[in-house]
């Protein structure tokens, strides 16, 4: 068989030789390398689906989760509690065969024997009582625990993932793993494990006092134990992977719920309800199959295990007849008692530890995005910027590429800009002009080339330092569920009457004024009591509030009407005369009084200059984007600045 399946092309034709007896050609394998390759390409990637048995590491790490005091505490407990249980059963089986010689005695000192034995059997009791509580408490103090650890786990992996994380990755399995991962680790895994060392116990007392009454118990019972774990094995390996599919098929029915909230209104205007509800149905489908195969490996293995236990309880009882002369009538008797017990013992001891490994596999997936590949750190000490920067800014060769194995977005690219200059950028849809202004934020890592601000590789510093310098306004308007005030200034470090000067310069006061409580006012999540122009504004106003000297407009008021628009642009030039301001420009007027303009094609630099010098060009790409705008060059007027 060959070692491994190959992933990349590369690895394909290198390990083609192992198939030559099969006659599989180097142009038969063209369309798997393509089929590879365009796998690659997808910008949702299917949800990895780990197989065969859990990693001993996914173990250690849940323990490693409950801490080792707990552990220590756990297995006290466990190991006194299982001496207890002996203790408690094995003083019964001496307290019944006493009964015997009272009853044929019945002497005062038989009587006071008889109570004797009561008390010590009832001191244990409590002993085994209070053992068995303490068990348990640390038991879910040490889930509670580790719920809380796992939890930290795959937040911070989640909140310090790249964005291509987030590009490729569907929001239903985020939100799967945060729910029925964690709700697994919070109280299922917990649950399973408490079962498991609760029947273990019962199990193992069992089997030394069946070993107590007769060694030749153990001989009977070894064959069996072998068939108890052939069966468990052959469950697991099912149960384990059906669980795996349950948790990717839950994701589709999670994503699918979340695209069809937010996309309701174009759904109900395109007529397309029962279109979503039949996909969501054949999700539903997929995972309800998954389901019914776990319920049915259930009953199998209820089945056989009954079996194999009733088996077990006949030859403990044949036993017990061949050596009746042998044993008392209080170990036979204990005997016989545990060995009915035995059948629900073992059942269970299978199904939990079996339990166990089918819920271990929510840490296996919490585990998988506590280990993405994190951002660049937060702040680096050693390369931390002054107070003043940034001013300006300076990109050299620079390439970029959301994604291994895709195509670059923006091609050797090289500008200079100057402190307080006012740059209007400008191409077709796809040109790359949102790339190039996530790449200041990191939010995309440069391939190939620097972006250098006041001699300072943005590359070298940490995200926080970088990201709370600059400040962009984008096409899509980021609005919370909270208060008006909390969108605009979530940190607190505003008054009100800096707010409410804000909200008229972007012509929002008066409406903030009209809502029930001003700034207290509660918005929905998204702004969806609000209108696409007065998200956008909103936003416009946590911008000025900042103060930030880079102002990045992703075709700000793309969403808003022309006079509104107009407005804006008054307050920007006003408010934003000494920052450096890019401006991508949806609307080609707001940006022709720009110091520069900035033309791109096919992530590509095509011009970069005066917009009055580029209109001069009759055979610019700048003029040609005018006339497809209905703007004549000869009305642009030479503004060095706003």
């Amino acid at each position: 068989s060959p070692k491994s399946i190959p992933t990349t092309p590369s690895e394909l034709i290198h390990n083609s030789f192992e198939f030559t007896d099969t006659n599989i050609q180097q142009d038969e394998l063209q369309p798997i390398i393509i089929e590879i390759e365009e796998e690659k390409k997808k910008i949702i990637q299917n949800e990895a689906i780990q197989t065969g048995s859990v990693k001993l590491n996914i173990f250690l790490i849940y323990i490693r989760s409950c801490k080792l005091i707990m552990i220590t505490l756990i297995s006290l407990f466990f190991s006194l509690t299982i001496f207890a249980t002996l203790s408690t059963n094995i003083w019964l089986s001496k307290w019944t065969d006493e009964v015997k010689v009272i009853n044929i005695t019945n002497t005062k000192s038989s009587r006071t024997s008889q109570i004797y034995y009561m008390n010590i059997y009832s001191i244990l009791g409590i002993i085994q009582g209070f053992l068995a509580f303490a068990m348990q408490l640390s038991q879910k103090l040490a889930g509670y625990i580790a719920g809380r650890q796992l939890h930290g786990i795959i937040l911070i992996g989640i909140l310090h993932a790249p964005m291509s994380f987030f590009d490729t990755t569907p929001i239903g399995r985020i939100i799967n793993r945060f729910s029925k991962d964690i709700d697994s680790v919070d109280s299922a895994l917990p649950n399973a494990f408490s079962q498991a060392l609760t029947t273990l116990i019962t199990v193992i007392a069992t089997l030394i006092i069946l070993t107590y009454g007769s060694w030749f118990a153990i001989i009977e019972f070894i064959p069996l134990a072998f068939l108890f774990i052939y069966i468990q094995r052959i469950y697991i390996s099912s149960s384990r992977q059906l669980r795996r599919l349950d948790s990717v098929t839950r994701s589709l029915i999670f994503a699918n719920f979340s695209e069809t909230i937010q996309g309701l209104s174009s759904i109900r205007a395109y007529h397309a309800q029962q279109r979503f509800i039949d996909l969501s149905d054949k999700y539903m489908d997929r995972n309800q199959s998954c389901n019914l195969a776990s319920s049915v490996s259930n009953r199998w293995l209820g089945f056989h295990l009954e079996m194999i236990a009733n088996l077990l309880t006949l030859l403990i009882a044949i036993t017990a007849v061949f050596m009746r002369n042998y044993l008392t009538a209080g170990t036979v008797g204990l005997m016989i008692t545990y060995a009915l017990q035995i059948t629900h013992s073992f059942n269970m001891l299978v199904r939990t530890s079996s339990d166990i490994e089918t819920n271990i596999v929510s840490v296996e997936r919490i585990n998988e995005y506590g280990q993405l590949t994190p951002e660049a750190p937060w702040e680096i000490p050693l390369t931390k910027p002054s107070p003043r920067w940034p001013t300006n800014g300076n990109i050299q060769n620079l390439s970029l590429r959301y994604r291994e194995n895709l195509q670059v977005v923006v091609k050797d690219f090289s500008i200079n800009i100057q402190s307080g200059e006012k740059i209007g950028i400008i191409g077709r849809t796809g040109s790359g002009k949102s790339s190039l202004c996530l790449s200041l934020f990191r939010m995309i890592e440069p391939t190939n080339g620097t972006i250098i601000i006041d001699d300072v590789d943005i590359c070298l510093i940490g995200l926080h330092d970088l990201r709370s310098k600059i400040t962009i306004i984008p096409q899509d308007a980021i609005i919370f569920a909270g208060t008006v005030r909390f969108n605009i200034d979530p940190f607190s470090n505003y008054s009100d009457i800096e707010i409410w000067t804000v909200l008229e310069l972007v012509h929002l006061k008066e409406r903030i004024h009209m809502m029930e409580n001003g700034l207290l006012h509660l918005l929905a999540e998204g702004g969806q009591n609000m209108s696409a122009g007065e998200r956008q504004l909103l936003c416009l106003a946590r911008a000025l509030l900042r103060k930030s000297k880079i102002f990045i407009f992703d075709e700000a008021t793309a969403a808003t009407d022309m006079e509104t628009d107009r407005l804006i642009q008054q307050t920007i030039r006003l408010r934003f005369k000494h920052a450096t301001v890019l401006t991508i420009a949806h609307r080609l007027h707001t940006i022709l009084d720009s110091t520069k303009i900035l033309v791109l094609s096919n992530g590509s630099l095509q011009e970069y200059d005066e917009p009055i010098r580029l209109a001069a060009n009759p055979n610019s790409s700048f003029v040609k984007l005018l006339r497809g705008a209905n703007i004549h060059p000869s009305d642009i007027k030479s503004i060095a600045s706003f």
